[in-house]
């Protein structure tokens, strides 16, 4: 089978921003269950029945359920977009259902807590109006269209709804516990809307009008999957268990089960391993019915295909078709079709495809800013949502949402005020150099531009897959927008594809020694793309915009190859001696580096150290002196105690025997009074020694240490900063030692690998090339083909002949066909396509060209023809694939290019200047293959992808671009368009110098435009634009005289009578004898020159005009004017020679 490739197209808007109605679904008595499952998000697509159908109202029509939004690619439909907010209540999967009836659009919703039923009118009722634009009439609180599920669902893990003949609407809920539950709605017509209940349906379940139980030990079902056959109705079950079990709906039996692990080699064990990825999917054959299964096995994965075949007696079986074994990468959802398995998976990073490269390029010659806007606008990078979010990071304030409505020129001024403003609020000092504005200017625009990867990044998040079975279109679901994959052209397969995919088609007509020779070349080109690094890349590009030579910049490419070749092949040859260099100045570099790091180190040791240690030993000592300190004290107060106790008491003794034997009879009453007195200033006298004490203490254990403290630091920290700096040192220098050691080897390796492949890389590459080039016998013919392949060149017969046949269709015919993708969804896709096949061309013909030039420097030591072969190379292939590049780049740019905004008077007046050239009607143009029976996406796309290519083609003889941008007022992409084909298409040039005139005509550079409209004037005779120009006017006058005409009646609507003068001045050589046009050309003059005053030049126009009857009325509005502005001495002046009678 020969492979096929797609490319991606985004099929977002630029200048649209989808506008979602919110719809709420909310039930009464439904509230949010407690410690809910939330389910992945996922998507899906419906396709109407005729989307493949010409004549259809469906034609190209279909409605993708990430949120519910119906696109049509022949029509821009209004109020298409709805996204439904279901309250208290989350989506199962499997649970959305989209079914089309002979007068409806049916919507099945099925949900952990209720089930949706939404009736929408066919779209062949509706007029340029999506199927959504009424749903907000509809009741959907109502029980015709919501009902909540008695008791729950029961934890549900997957569901599928379907729409019967009868019109009942089915829910199929697979429980955990291993059974298939079926809720039935009865016909949305039915007067009575509730749960269908019946007896035969009571013994499987309580609540539920259905229900199916198999193996209650086999676990719950993972993937659910409904076909009706004729008068029943089949469900497909794919259990966690690997068991897949079909049931009848109409018997309420499970009458097959399979186990899907006799399909798996190797499959010991695999049944006991956790797998939650299983997915079924069914498709209808001629042979019957298929189902594809994938079984996510944890360490591999597979596709297997089983068609259901039936026996007499109601039995059924499987057969297989095919097994397929896939990669570790994770699967996000996939398709069956009559022929092919579609899958879409993501890699660890949850990506599909390799994410852009973080940073970009910018040239010593660019301005950051404009670079960045250019690649943050281009038509291929991102959407609308992802700038917003990203400009909304970047503002602050209140009006963040402010540029929700905005267009995409405003956008762009948006983004560029906010990242400048944040730049500008970020510096500091009022003077710096350029370069460090530079600087500033890349680290900002690069932290905006990454921010708007991270949020394109969210959005492109995949979440579904869809093919069109009548169209066979893909689309490719993700979380902010939808994709198209359009079939690839065969020469950008192979230049695309990896070499181990590379193949030759089949219905490619060439033969097989051809064929090996041109797969052989194109991977030559693939070798040379992959040597050429961004800033050859670059050189490259600007050469092509500053309208250099292409060869001469394919040069100086190939010459910057070679001597990186030369460079590395000197270093295979001393690859020792350069490694020991090498590993020199690593070591130099690598010990100032480890010294300053040693030091850094030390310092940070030695502090940590010093402060562990000083802590340690002032607790330590301070601990030991305080315990001493407080001993000593404690002893001296005891002994003070005890002495002052002993004192006290034998003084006491002695004085109350002395005053008791003198006093005791005398004066008891006086000195017990006195004694007491005494004693309570003894007591009083204790008690303030021992408070005292007491105080003494607390005082002198502060001091201490305090003293003891400072003491201790100062001695401590001299000696240990002594001992642990030689300890640390000593313990340091040892460990660094062996750690430097191990860090230098593995950085000498390290660095010395990265050199070494950087400098192989190229030499081995260029190697491989050349090694290639000699297994190619006939290049030149291989070069042939592919150009041939590239070149859109065809003669205008060819462009135009469908449009004769289109003529005999009938009315219907060609009304379908004039709307053929005519939706701004499909010209974007189109655009799209046109603007990925022109980039990846462009490359192509870079890396051919200079694969050229290295066969015309290798020479006979490649080419097996010899000289002939190097003379068709030079003289002929080379010169094409220059002119290949030079039109692939212009359709690049212009298919990268943004159209600007112009104000309405400028359209205004330029639409009367255009009806002054009285341009016909450009001619109609559509694909031949429109009218073929073939109407699927595959070729209808391609056809028109290549026809816009080719209508854009500069060697073609069509104008119609041009004259596009003419009449849309975009003079400036006009202007640039007319620079970049300048200097090497030779084809349209008269018709480039008028539209170029016209540019400046508009821009007020009248001389100029005069210039242009006369180099113009040489062409006439051989466009078809200028032919065309000059239709209307009088056939007996020559071409160019008619041209001449047109122009002048340009130039008065614009207001330039001395360009008038002058250009009819030239016109008048033109006419010749044709006096007719020569007294039409002089009373031209005459009145511009009496208008602007110049009575002289007028009456010298007046007396060379040839016709006596328009120089008899010339003299009259001369008298008239001259005397109404009183300038009677230049009328009496003037000799009037021939002219008295009059």
């Amino acid at each position: 089978m020969a492979l096929r490739s797609f490319t991606e197209i985004c099929g977002f808007e630029r200048e649209t921003l989808l506008r979602f109605r919110e719809i709420s679904l909310s039930l009464p008595g439904v509230s949010a269950l407690p410690g809910g499952v939330k389910f992945p998000d996922s998507g899906g697509a419906f396709h109407y029945e005729e989307s493949g159908k010409l004549l259809s109202v469906t034609s190209n029509r279909f409605i993708h359920c990430v949120q519910l939004v119906e696109t049509s690619l022949d029509t821009n439909l209004l109020n298409n977009a709805v996204r439904l907010k279901l309250c208290h209540c989350s989506l199962l999967p499997g649970g959305v259902s989209i079914t089309e009836t002979l007068n409806n659009v049916i919507i099945l919703l099925s949900t952990n807590q209720s089930v949706h039923r939404l009736l929408l009118p066919h779209p062949a009722r509706m007029y340029r109006s999506s199927i959504f634009t009424d749903v907000g009439k509809l009741s959907l609180q109502d029980s015709s269209h919501s009902v909540q599920i008695p008791g729950g669902s029961g934890g549900a893990s997957c569901s599928t709804c379907w729409i019967s003949d009868s019109g009942e609407a089915h829910y199929a809920l697979a429980s955990p516990a291993g059974g298939i539950m079926v809720l039935t709605l009865p016909p949305h017509d039915s007067p009575v809307v509730e749960l269908k209940r019946s007896s035969m349906m009571q013994r499987f379940s309580d609540w539920i009008p259905s229900a199916m139980r198999g193996d209650q030990g086999g676990g719950g079902a993972l993937s659910l999957a409904v076909r009706e056959v004729e008068d029943n109705c089949f469900l497909f079950a794919l259990s966690q268990d690997l068991r897949l079990r079909l049931w009848s709906f109409r018997d309420q039996a499970c009458v097959l089960e399979a186990d899907l692990l006799e399909y798996m080699p190797s499959c010991r064990g695999a049944r006991s391993l956790p797998g939650h990825g299983h997915r079924l999917r069914l498709s209808l054959c001629s042979t019957g019915l298929c189902l594809g299964v994938y079984l996510a096995v944890p360490g591999r994965g597979q596709f297997t295909v089983l068609q259901l075949v039936s026996t007499d007696s109601n039995r059924y079986s499987l057969d297989h078709v095919s097994s397929l074994f896939t990669t570790q990468e994770t699967l996000v959802d996939f398709t069956l079709t009559p022929t092919d398995i579609w899958a879409v998976w993501v890699d660890e990073s949850n990506a599909t495809v390799p994410a852009p490269e973080d940073e970009v390029h910018i040239g010593v010659d660019q301005d950051p800013r404009e670079t960045y806007l250019e690649v943050l606008f281009s038509p291929l990078r991102f959407t609308a949502s992802a700038i917003l979010k990203a400009l909304q990071i970047f503002r602050r304030g209140s009006d963040r949402d402010r540029t929700s409505d905005v267009s995409w020129e405003s956008l762009k001024k948006e983004v560029t005020v906010a990242v400048e403003s944040e730049l500008q609020s970020s510096v500091t000092e009022f003077e710096f150099s350029q370069e460090e504005y530079r600087q500033l200017q890349v680290e900002f625009w690069s932290k905006f531009y990454a921010c708007c990867l991270q949020y394109q990044e969210a959005l492109s998040l995949p979440l579904g897959l869809s093919v069109s079975p009548g169209t066979g279109m893909a689309l490719l679901l993700k979380k902010g927008f939808v994709s198209f994959l359009l079939p690839c052209f065969a020469v950008d397969h192979l230049y695309l594809s990896y070499d181990e995919y590379l193949s030759s088609e089949e219905e490619t007509p060439i033969a097989e020694e051809l064929g090996r020779d041109v797969l052989q070349l194109v991977q030559c080109l693939r070798l040379v793309s992959d040597a050429v690094s961004v800033e050859m890349a670059y050189e490259m590009e600007k050469a092509l915009e500053h309208l250099q030579s292409p060869e001469r910049a394919a040069d100086l490419v190939l010459e910057s190859l070679l001597s990186n070749d030369r460079k590395s092949s000197k270093c295979v040859y001393r690859k020792s001696s350069k490694c020991k260099e090498l590993k020199v100045c690593l070591q130099k570099e690598l010990k100032v580096c480890l010294q300053k790091e040693l030091k850094v180190r030390l310092q940070k040791e030695l502090k940590v150290c010093l402060q562990k240690e000083l802590k340690v030993c002032l607790q330590k000592e301070l601990k030991v002196c305080l315990q001493k300190e407080l001993k000593v004290c404690l002893q001296k107060e005891l002994k003070l105690k005890v002495c002052l106790q002993k004192e006290l008491k034998v003084r006491l003794q002695k004085e109350l025997n002395k005053e008791l034997k003198v006093c005791l009879q005398k004066e008891l009453k006086v000195c017990l009074q006195k004694e007491l007195k005494v004693c309570l200033q003894k007591e009083l006298k204790v008690c303030l020694q021992k408070e005292l004490k007491v105080c003494l203490q607390k005082e002198l254990k502060v001091c201490l240490q305090k003293e003891l403290k400072v003491c201790l630091q100062k001695e401590l920290k001299k000696e240990l900063k002594v001992c642990l700096q030689k300890e640390l040192k000593v313990c340091l220098q040892k460990e660094l030692k062996v750690c430097l050691q191990k860090e230098l080897k593995v950085c000498l390796q390290k660095e010395l690998k990265v050199c070494l492949q950087k400098e192989l890389k190229v030499e081995n590459l260029m190697e491989d090339i050349q090694n290639k080039l000699q297994d190619i016998r006939n290049p030149a013919a291989a070069m042939t083909v592919l150009l041939r392949e590239l070149d859109l060149e065809t003669d205008s017969e060819s462009l135009i002949s469908v449009s004769q046949e289109t003529q005999g269709q009938p009315l219907g015919v060609r009304i379908s066909l004039s709307q053929l993708y005519g939706s701004s969804s499909a010209v974007s896709i189109v655009c799209q396509a046109v603007c990925h096949m022109t980039m990846t061309r462009a490359l192509f013909c870079r890396d051919m060209l200079i694969l050229q030039k290295l066969y015309l420097r290798l020479g006979d030591n490649v080419f097996l023809g010899g000289g002939a072969q190097l003379l068709q190379l030079q003289q002929d292939l080379i010169p094409r694939s220059s002119n290949l590049l030079s039109s692939y780049h212009l359709l690049k740019h212009i298919s990268q290019s943004m159209a600007s905004s112009v104000a309405l008077d400028i359209i205004e007046a330029n639409l009367q200047h255009l009806t002054v050239l009285e341009l016909s009607d450009s001619p109609s143009l559509s694909s031949a293959s429109v009218l073929s029976p073939q109407t699927v996406v595959d070729h209808m796309i391609s056809n028109v992808v290549v026809l816009l290519a080719q209508l854009l083609w500069p060697s073609n003889p069509g104008f119609q671009f041009p004259e596009c941008l003419m009449a849309n007022c975009q003079y400036t992409q006009l202007q640039e368009y007319v620079r970049l084909i300048g200097p090497w298409c030779q084809v349209n040039i008269g018709s480039c110098r008028f539209v170029l005139g016209q540019c400046y005509l508009a821009n007020g550079e009248g001389q100029k435009a005069l210039q242009c409209f006369q180099e113009a004037a040489t062409e006439v005779e051989k466009e078809d634009f200028l032919l065309r120009l000059t239709g209307g006017e009088e056939e007996d006058a020559p071409p160019r005289l008619q041209y001449y005409n047109k122009v002048l009646r340009l130039l008065e609507d614009v207001g330039l009578p001395e360009l008038v003068i002058q250009l009819s001045s030239l016109a008048i050589t033109e006419a010749g004898s044709d006096a007719h046009s020569q007294a039409a050309l002089w009373t031209r003059i005459f009145k511009h020159h009496l208008d602007l005053g110049h009575n002289s030049e007028a009456y010298e126009a007046l007396t060379q005009n040839p016709d006596s009857s328009m120089q008899l009325d010339c003299l009259r509005q001369l008298v008239v004017v001259l005397c109404e502005r009183s300038q009677l001495q230049d009328l009496v002046h003037f000799s009037y020679v021939n002219l008295h009678d009059e």
